[in-house]
């Protein structure tokens, strides 16, 4: 296409410019005026096409126009080639208006001689030059195509083509060279100038805000190639976390392929590099999972189908699955999706080193009710491993495999898959299939670790519940009032009981014992021998004739009463005192192994009870038919192994001595010259879920609408076998010695049961000869008088009891007060005064983390005791000490120790609890807030003096009943000093003081404080709380949808559901209205930060409809979070009880039994989390990092932790905020001032205020 120049002259020009040859033509009009280009000074520049073809369409129509006026068409000269050449003076003008043109120009006649021509023809030939081929005289051959003329559109448009074929080409090379996409989409140079900056910007953003053109880029069409000219391999994690943000909120489609473009690779290019996670990526991965499916769709399975997933990735990013709250739905998805990954890579020998299976257990502890399918997935490819494992066979022990090679190593399954077919195990033992539950224990077999491969074994057996038929014990309610079949013995009207069994045993194989034998190979999975089945040793004694009952299983039933054997009086224990069995080691050990053959009686006692407690059936029901299988007998044991805590023949637990074999300890046993000694046999049950069978019984109790108090036990016969030694003397005299020099135990056997066997330490353990030489002495001069005896043998126990207590039990090395670790009533008179969580502070400072505050009390005030005790599956069993707590004779959601009691009715109710809850009934929560503030506003101005505490339990009252009732208290709108309901709530209050107290000690004192003690305002107030409890619960259907009426679905009885509601009005209106109060009377001692908080509510309610929710206002939120620290509403300690086999905890072991437990208290006031802890500092919940906040949180204990936390948290938090938000908005506290400098409190379980006031006064104007 030809240039557009400036036209200056004609001198030099063979032609017009073509401008200049359009305008002369008469028949366009140049236009003037016309503003400059920014480019016209910057040289010359070629005519852009869209001028150009705007020049021929006006061209082209002004021709069509002149062609429809002269049929004849007339050859326009102003295009050929002579017009712009000199002319002759004769030669007609074809126009009149000559000047347009300008004036000619002279042009100087060269002569050119031939050779010079034929030597310019060959630099230039005209065959190349259109020009002259067709317009210059003497060149065209064909007269008639020079008689058409020149067709310069054709020409013009042919340059235009060339010219932006030549930029294009120049653009795609351009585009290479920036590593831009050539797929056709062509970013236009403004954009990649703008996302240019902002990936400058990206490399350095550390806070703030981000460009606008950034944030709306997810909606912008093609942005995977935008942001790639940003460079996200150079930004921050600051950046980072940001953009996973804005991506995340979009849609799943455009966050799924975020993650995969962007956050992945930047993720594992962190990990690879600092060998850990940025916190900031590790946040935008936990964003991330807002949008579960994306998460896992564009991260966890790209990366996991990588093939190069390290443990260290896999462990690192399993964290946030730890942490973040998966859907059911799309975490059962991920397990099988995970799964499928793990056979796929199998299959193609590329899976890693045990990645998958770090996820897979991650995602299996969150304990969720995974769907059949998911399991049968979960099941299989823990098979997949039975005959090989390719992701940790070595190459050279994969290389004997392929050439056949017999005894080769066989390679090893990680840890890791251990632990996750442990964690499958101990959820879903109980949801898979029989079949699929021996292949698993065949796997263990070949498979089996040698450590965990015991555990998984011993949870898959105890998953084997046997089936019910609950239609016939159904019809034994309906037919039989009191039952008594636990003999097994056909009853009164010749019904025998009905056989339930399964599986019957054979009484062929006498039981014997396998003495345990070396391993072939060290590195065997196998289960250790003394978990196997037993093979004789000794000779058997002959089979005797037994006798048989219709529906029980074949047994010897004489050896459930042996000769020289007593049963106790409980039918629990078989106990021989016989010297003969303590003698000689080949009589013992027949013995054992003959009671070794028959099981214990497990039985099942349905009581039920009516209201005026007599007793409506009591039935008893022998399942030990239900317990044996037809094809394997009782034949297998247990022997403490080796590394395993149990009585060794000492007094104390210990690992030591390590025998192999049942004859070894019994002949040990026999050689023992202690003079109080015994061998005990334990038979146990390893299929007997009791939880499982008392809520089937329950239930079914509950469908044949029987109203009465039921209550289902799991007696056990017949379970223990003692061969005790020989009596001295007598058996008094056996029982005065064994007060000092203790019993020898030897508990290391147990029939059908696998795992660890530990019991409570015994008696302390003394000098024989010292202790019998002075027993001598003294017996001679006191055994004649009674009393003197008496006295003595007090005074010996109490000092042997105190000797144990200091020197001897497992808890005497943990510091604390001397005379707590002799008695506990050091504890009751600290916790009676109301100076419990004081000094239990001031003794942490002193001893450390662990104190022992009792002989069997341990406080801990380390937050990393938390989630052991309180949350880790489902925490440690709640202490006895909370049935102290059980209103009228009913335990409530909150004093129940039994999990499957809080279970049935927390789960009816939790709904209520929701946010989702709550946020529908914001409206009427809201109302009884403005009540509140409306009601303080009045009294400010007419008293001006409020008690804070009196408000605040009232709005708490009626945010309860208004929202869970459906039924406003109306606490706000009373008149009177005192609330009504505050003496009531008081009362029980007041039971913290004796919390700690054994449960039939604190019913004594209850009855006795009630004849002793009476108080007219506490039964007024229980009065107008009875009455409102029982229009409320009277007037409640079952189908209504507030808390009484959900109770009510599920058949709780009527007078337990007043107590449960009695309970919610004492907890609820207690704990929220002290911290309340608390907080507003810290926004009075500081007013600048109440300045600060009202800025940022008044900020965030002019907002209108675009308001944050206000719990995401940072510094709302902190100013609860710090006042609820120093509120101290429950500050006592939360004890709960070490279950079975005990817990180590910073390198302390803990017997079973042991009462262990945190308080608010001194978690609160950990000078280390806290620096001044007493303090009101709300800015350390904003200023210190994001490690320092999780570390704080974790030591925030208001609420409790775990499963057992407090069920209202939800609605006590709500009720916080728009509390706080209200009070600040409406500006009432403003001018006020404490009237006490100081809040004193009873530190009982739950806090009182002395006096029950915190009061505050404004001075009156004048």
């Amino acid at each position: 296409m030809p240039k557009a120049t400036t036209p200056v002259g004609r001198q030099g020009r063979l032609h017009n410019p073509l401008e200049d040859d359009l305008t002369a033509t008469g028949l366009l009009k140049s236009k003037s005026g016309k503003r400059k280009s920014r480019h016209e000074d910057e040289g010359e520049k070629y005519v852009d096409s869209k001028a150009s073809r705007k020049i021929l369409r006006i061209g082209q129509e002004l021709a069509d126009e002149a062609e429809a006026e002269n049929p004849v068409r007339q050859r326009n000269t102003a295009f050929d080639f002579e017009s712009r050449l000199p002319q002759d003076e004769d030669e007609e003008e074809p126009y009149e208006d000559a000047e347009e043109w300008g004036d000619e120009e002279e042009v100087e006649e060269i002569d050119i001689a031939p050779d010079d021509l034929e030597t310019y023809n060959k630099f230039f030939p005209t065959e190349e030059d259109p020009l002259l081929r067709q317009g210059w005289p003497g060149q065209a051959d064909d007269v008639e195509e020079a008689e058409q003329g020149t067709d310069l559109t054709a020409l013009i448009l042919e340059k235009i083509a060339a010219f932006e074929a030549a930029q294009e080409t120049r653009d795609g090379e351009a585009r290479g060279a920036r590593g831009l996409p050539e797929d056709g989409f062509e970013v236009h140079p403004k954009v990649l100038e703008v996302y240019s900056k902002i990936g400058l910007i990206l490399s350095r953003y550390k806070a703030g805000k981000l460009p606008k053109p950034f944030k709306i880029l997810p909606t912008v069409p093609h942005w995977e190639d935008i942001i790639e000219i940003t460079r996200p391999d150079k930004w921050t994690a600051n950046a980072c976390y940001e953009a996973t943000k804005i991506f995340v909120s979009s849609t799943p489609v455009t966050a799924q392929r975020f993650m995969e473009m962007i956050l992945l690779e930047r993720v594992r290019e962190d990990i690879r590099e600092t060998k850990r996670l940025n916190v900031h990526l590790f946040n935008a991965l936990k964003k991330g999972l807002y949008k579960p499916a994306a998460w896992f769709k564009g991260f966890l399975f790209p990366l996991v189908g990588s093939g190069t997933c390290t443990l260290r990735e896999a462990n690192i990013i399993s964290g946030v699955l730890v942490r973040v709250s998966v859907p059911v739905l799309h975490s059962a998805a991920a397990i099988k999706g995970l799964c499928d990954i793990a056979a796929q890579e199998s299959s193609a020998g590329t899976e890693g080193g045990g990645a998958t299976n770090i996820f897979i257990k991650a995602l299996l502890e969150k304990k969720y009710a995974l769907p059949y399918q998911v399991i049968d997935s979960l099941v299989f490819h823990f098979m997949r491993f039975k005959t090989t494992d390719p992701a940790n066979a070595r190459p050279e022990d994969v290389g004997a495999a392929m050439e056949g090679v017999t005894g080769g190593k066989e390679t090893k399954l990680p840890v890791i898959w251990h632990q996750c077919l442990l964690v499958f195990a101990q959820r879903y033992r109980n949801d898979i299939t029989e079949d699929q539950r021996e292949a698993l224990l065949d796997l263990l077999l070949t498979k089996g670790h040698s450590a965990i491969g015991p555990e998984v074994r011993r949870e898959l057996l105890e998953g084997r519940v046997p089936l019910l038929n609950f239609y016939s014990v159904y019809k034994l309610f309906t037919r039989v009032g009191t039952t008594n079949m636990a003999d097994g013995q056909p009853n009164s009207k010749g019904l025998s009981e009905p056989s339930y069994a399964v599986n019957r045993p054979s009484e062929a194989e006498p039981l014997v014992i396998q003495p345990e034998e070396p391993h072939a190979d060290s590195r065997s999975n196998t289960p250790p021998p003394y978990s196997g089945p037993l093979t004789p040793s000794a000779p058997a004694p002959a089979p005797r004739s037994q006798a048989l009952f219709p529906g029980l299983p074949k047994l010897d039933y004489a050896l459930y009463s042996p000769p020289h054997f007593s049963l106790s009086s409980d039918h629990t224990l078989l106990k021989t005192y016989n010297p003969r069995l303590s003698t000689y080691p080949v009589a013992l050990l027949s013995t054992i192994k003959a009671l070794a053959t028959v099981p214990p009686k497990p039985q099942i006692r349905i009581r039920g009870r009516s209201s005026d407690c007599s007793v409506d059936f009591d039935i008893k029901l022998n399942m030990i038919n239900l317990i044996l299988a037809e094809d394997r007998k009782w034949n297998y044991v247990k022997v403490i192994g080796d590394g395993e805590m149990g009585f060794r023949g000492d007094l104390k637990e210990s690992t030591v001595p390590r025998l192999e074999s049942l004859e070894q300890w019994a002949r040990m046993y026999c050689e023992d010259g202690a003079p109080i000694k015994y061998f005990a046999l334990e038979r146990t049950v390893i299929n007997w879920d009791t939880s499982y069978l008392e809520g089937r019984l329950l239930s079914l109790v509950s469908s044949t609408a029987y109203r009465g108090h039921v209550t289902v036990s799991f007696p056990m016969s017949h379970h223990k076998v003692m061969i005790h030694s020989p009596d001295i003397v007598n058996h008094f005299f056996s029982s005065v010695t064994k007060a000092f020099t203790g019993t020898k135990k030897y508990e290391v056997l147990k029939s059908m049961k696998t795992g660890p066997h530990l019991i409570q330490q015994s008696k302390p353990f003394v000098s024989i000869a010292v202790i019998m030489a002075i027993l001598e002495s003294l017996l001679e001069a006191s055994l004649s008088h009674l009393l003197l005896t008496s006295l003595f043998m007090s005074t010996i126990l109490l000092l042997t009891h105190t000797f144990y207590n200091l020197f001897l039990s497992p808890l005497s090395s943990i510091p604390g007060p001397l005379i707590a670790k002799i008695t506990p009533f050091w504890l009751y008179h600290k916790t009676y005064i109301g100076t419990e969580s004081r000094t239990l502070y001031s003794l942490h400072q002193k001893y450390g983390p662990l104190l022992r505050i009792a002989p069997h009390y341990i406080s801990i005030s380390s937050g990393s005791a938390i989630a052991p005790i309180y949350i880790t599956k489902g925490g440690f069993p709640k202490s006895q000490c909370y049935s102290n707590f059980d209103i009228d004779a009913h335990a409530t959601i909150f004093s129940t120790t039994s999990p499957l009691y809080r279970n049935l009715r927390a789960k009816a109710v939790l709904p209520l609890f929701s946010m989702k809850s709550l946020r529908e009934n914001e409206g009427q929560l809201y109302e009884c807030v403005d009540n509140m503030v409306q009601k303080m506003k009045r009294e400010k101005e007419s008293i001006g003096r409020i008690n804070l505490l009196n408000f605040t339990r009232g709005l708490a009252v009626d945010v309860v009943s208004t929202h869970l009732f459906l039924q406003n208290y109306n606490g706000t709108s009373e008149k009177g000093g005192r609330l009504s309901v505050s003496a009531f709530v008081d009362s029980f209050v007041a039971v913290g003081r004796f919390f700690y107290l054994p449960n039939w000690l604190f019913r004594f004192l209850e009855w006795a404080i009630s004849i002793c003690v009476s108080d007219d305002k506490t039964a007024r107030s229980a009065e107008i709380v009875n009455q409102y409890v029982d229009h409320l619960v009277d007037g409640t259907k079952e189908e209504d949808m507030n808390y009484p009426g959900r109770l009510k679905s599920i058949g709780i009885e009527v007078t337990e559901i007043k107590a449960q509601c009695k309970d919610l009005i004492f907890a609820g209106t207690d704990s929220t209205g002290m911290n309340l109060a608390s907080l507003c009377r810290f926004l009075v001692l500081f007013p600048e930060k109440y300045e600060c908080l009202r800025t940022e509510i008044l900020k965030n309610s002019s907002l209108g409809p675009r308001k944050q929710e206000l719990q995401s206002l940072p510094y709302l939120s902190s100013i609860l979070k710090e006042s609820m620290r120093l509120a101290m509403a429950n500050p006592s300690l939360l004890p709960h009880t070490v279950p079975s086999p005990g817990w180590t905890f910073q390198d302390s072991y803990f017997p079973a039994g042991t009462m262990v437990g945190c308080s608010a208290y001194s978690l609160h006031l950990d000078p280390i989390i806290f620096p001044s802890p007493h303090a009101f500092i709300p800015e350390r919940w904003i200023n210190e990092s994001p490690e320092r906040k999780e570390e704080m949180t974790e030591y925030s204990f208001g609420f409790g932790a775990g499963s057992r936390a407090c069920i209202a948290r939800n609605l006590a938090m709500m009720e916080l905020y728009m509390g706080t938000e209200k009070i600040v908005e409406s500006d009432v506290l403003r001018g006020a001032r404490v009237c006490e400098e100081e809040v004193k409190i009873w530190e009982w379980f739950n806090s009182s205020v002395r006096g029950a006031k915190i009061e505050v006064t404004w001075e009156k104007r004048e």
